[in-house]
């Protein structure tokens, strides 16, 4: 069962607003992966190698984390080894 809790308390204003601010993160590899969209419950596009931002680990029962894109407003679902921690400057 997805954690809809969390969504509903981050809310999409304030994602879009950067209100939220968590860990950077990367994922993995190149060019285009397929992730699970949890608040539209389908699966989305989205470009490896950029920059992402982790809104909760362990978010659902397969384990996978929550990241939001704030570029496209979406937040999506990726297992913990896809993903880079990126060090602040």
């Amino acid at each position: 069962m997805l954690n809809d809790d969390i969504l509903t308390n981050f809310g999409q204003k304030m994602l879009k607003n950067r209100q939220v601010k968590g860990e950077m993160v990367v994922i993995k590899g190149e060019g285009d992966g397929f992730f699970y969209d949890p608040i539209n419950k389908f699966m989305i596009r989205v470009q490896r190698g950029r920059d992402y931002c982790l809104i909760k680990e362990d978010y659902d029962e397969k384990g996978r984390t929550l990241l939001y894109d704030y570029t496209n407003s979406v937040c999506f679902l990726v297992y913990k080894q896809d993903c880079i921690t990126v060090e602040k400057n």
